[in-house]
């Protein structure tokens, strides 16, 4: 990670003179997905753009193809910058995220610079990282993805992920034990039964997906697959009317839930990003890239936290509710630090 007062290589922190607000297009704007910890990230993506000068004048929404779209290309043109967000989008050789390195090289050849930012970087192939090259800055979230670029040749910068700026502790008790879902649906469905195990509380982190295709989709990922009994199917159908029908309203509203728990138990990154800003215990469970471990390991946590739902017992769950020796003071330096970085990060941005 950066240094503590968020500058790197390469990186300046001073604040760029007052002048004309600099013209940029976002891609991969994620604040699209319906998911709340992304509209955390594009919470800050705005507000930091605007402290430090950036007009954003076109975004491109996340699972849209930039390159056919010719009313957006027309935007980049007269764009004075490019800003790309990584996100969870650049791994194994993603078709999508393979076309968002597209964007180094297109800014390049026409003279306008391009930052990729708040990326993990996982399980791509060496042809991938050659397009990195293309960019006028890169930036991670997490320290694995920083070693496996500088494997690579490719010099980055490291700022947690930027949800970490803007979600903050809500003051109250500390009561239940909190359960989200995963990205990974047999994760999804084990972590279910820990819930039902432990009489957790499930937390959404999505909002506004509806319809009977949307439904359909939470029971298949909470277990009601062909092949599962019909006890499990019937859970799993439960579990996918409460997340239907229960939801947070806002983004704020996640934030507040996470924060009133006494521990949350998780397998979605963007869940441990809001615990650790609100110094909430977290237990989590790895999701599809290395994200999560690295975040927690980066942080200062004890490796006990990441683990398999299998593992989930009472015991773990008393262990991981307090937290031990020398995390809360790793803790608090760790999003103190990262604040400072991604302050950092987008004040260098505007002066590329």
């Amino acid at each position: 990670m950066a240094c503590e007062h968020g500058t790197a290589a390469g990186v300046s922190s001073t604040v760029p003179a007052k002048s004309a607000p600099r013209r940029a297009v976002l891609l991969n704007d994620t604040m699209h997905d319906r998911h709340h910890g992304c509209t955390l990230v594009g919470r800050t993506i705005d507000n930091l753009a605007t402290a430090n000068g950036i007009e954003l004048i076109a975004r491109s929404p996340v699972h849209h193809d930039w390159r056919l779209d010719h009313k957006l290309l027309s935007e980049m043109q007269s764009a004075e910058l490019i800003v790309v967000n990584g996100e969870g989008t650049i791994h194994h050789d993603r078709p999508a995220g393979l076309a968002l390195l597209e964007a180094g090289a297109w800014g390049k050849k026409r003279g306008i610079p391009t930052a990729l930012i708040n990326m993990t970087w996982a399980a791509n192939s060496r042809a991938a990282a050659q397009h990195l090259k293309q960019f006028s800055f890169v930036a991670v979230r997490e320290s694995a993805s920083k070693a496996l670029l500088a494997d690579l040749g490719v010099a980055s910068y490291e700022a947690p992920d930027l949800a970490l700026y803007s979600a903050d502790p809500v003051p109250g008790p500390r009561l239940e034990v909190a359960v989200t879902d995963s990205v990974v649906p047999h994760v999804a469905a084990a972590l279910e039964q820990v819930r039902r195990r432990n009489s957790g509380r499930y937390v959404n982190i999505l909002y506004g997906k509806s319809g009977p295709r949307e439904w359909v989709r939470s029971c298949r990922k909470f277990g009601a697959v062909a092949g599962a009994s019909p006890r499990q199917i019937v859970h799993a159908i439960g579990a996918g009317v409460r997340e239907h029908f229960h939801r947070n309203a806002s983004a704020d509203h996640f934030v507040s839930d996470i924060s009133r728990s006494r521990l949350l138990i998780t397998g979605r990154f963007h869940a441990v990003i809001v615990a650790l800003a609100t110094r909430t215990p977290v237990l989590a469970v790895a999701s599809n890239t290395h994200k999560i471990e690295s975040t927690l390991r980066d942080a200062g946590l004890q490796s006990f936290r990441v683990t398999t739902p299998e593992k989930i017992d009472s015991a773990l769950i008393e262990r991981a509710s307090h937290w031990q020796p020398g995390e809360l003071k790793a803790l608090d330096n760790f999003v103190r630090r990262g604040r400072k970085e991604i302050e950092a990060m987008f004040t260098h941005v505007a002066g590329i």
